[in-house]
């Protein structure tokens, strides 16, 4: 499994299922409490030149993992 983040290739989960993966600053509020970055994964299938979105999941903090490009 390859796994990429902010801008990389993405990540292949079986034989048609993907992820990318990007790091936002946020610096803001979220219920009440203050959050630095968010972290949001695209999951998604690819059958020749169509790309179907499954999920996407989004997660609030910090220090989350970059790969610079």
């Amino acid at each position: 499994m390859t796994y990429s983040i902010m801008g990389g290739s993405g990540t292949t989960l079986g034989p048609v299922s993907h992820v990318k993966v990007m790091v936002f600053s946020y610096n803001a509020l979220w219920e009440g409490r203050y959050f630095e970055e968010q972290e949001v994964a695209v999951y998604f299938k690819q059958d020749g030149g169509e790309i179907t979105l499954l999920t996407v999941k989004c997660r609030c903090g910090r220090g989350f993992p970059r790969v610079s490009h």
